[in-house]
């Protein structure tokens, strides 16, 4: 009997020391323990208020307007009349600019006959100023059958030197009116340097059709040369 219950006895430690080693843990075991469930995520905050735009840039300076060139007879090169053409030019621009650089036989200056369209009639008016040397004028011409203010040097100059006129005629283009310009010229009329000639003055041609061929009837020296652009 005392050996029976002597074994229970030591039975009954060994399931406490087992029951004691499942339930406790060791030293540096880390038993699991099951996390809660990951909350839902939070709604978005509303988006703040867009920021005031900045100042916007000055403008840049506008670039230059660029000419169209029309025609350019060159430098002739035999004594002659310049004829744009009867072709024409465009007609589709604001303002035609005339440049004339023209010499004739003579020992003076002379003026320099110019058509508009090939017209002869008389259609022609025009006033201007004058300054020769010292001496001031004013000089008017209507109903004439061309223009002729514009000048050209004498050939008895040498070397030879040129007289140039520029006339400028807006709104060439219109076929509801005449067309109106205005001019400047100038020459040397000898071989001094005080001997000169300087016109300014106002044109107009009576005539409705769209401006498109210019032609000089006098005989210019060879060198002389017509330039038109348009604006």
């Amino acid at each position: 009997m005392r050996l029976l219950g002597a074994v229970l006895v030591f039975l009954v430690a060994v399931a406490a020391v087992v029951w004691l080693s499942l339930a406790v843990p060791s030293e540096g075991v880390t038993l699991p323990c099951p996390g809660g469930s990951i909350g839902a995520t939070g709604p978005t905050g509303p988006t703040g208020p867009t920021g005031a735009s900045g100042p916007t840039g000055a403008t840049g300076p506008t670039g230059a307007g660029g000419a169209a060139l029309l025609y350019d007879s060159g430098e002739i090169g035999v004594d002659g009349p310049i004829d744009s053409g009867a072709g024409g030019f465009s007609t589709s621009l604001h303002t035609l600019i005339i440049l004339l650089y023209a010499q004739r036989t003579g020992s003076t200056a002379n003026n320099v006959a110019v058509q508009f369209n090939n017209d002869g009639g008389a259609d022609y008016d025009c006033q201007w100023f004058e300054m020769q040397d010292t001496a001031r004028t004013g000089v008017r011409q209507a109903a004439q059958t061309a223009f002729n203010c514009p000048l050209s040097s004498p050939s008895t100059v040498d070397p030879p030197t040129f007289a140039v006129t520029r006339i400028e005629v807006p709104n060439y283009g219109s076929t509801a009116a005449n067309k109106s310009g205005v001019f400047q010229a100038g020459a040397f009329n000898g071989t001094t340097a005080g001997d000169t000639i300087i016109r300014q003055g106002q044109i107009r041609w009576r005539g409705t059709a769209a401006l498109n061929r210019v032609t000089i009837t006098d005989t210019l020296k060879a060198g002389s040369r017509l330039v038109i652009l348009g604006f």
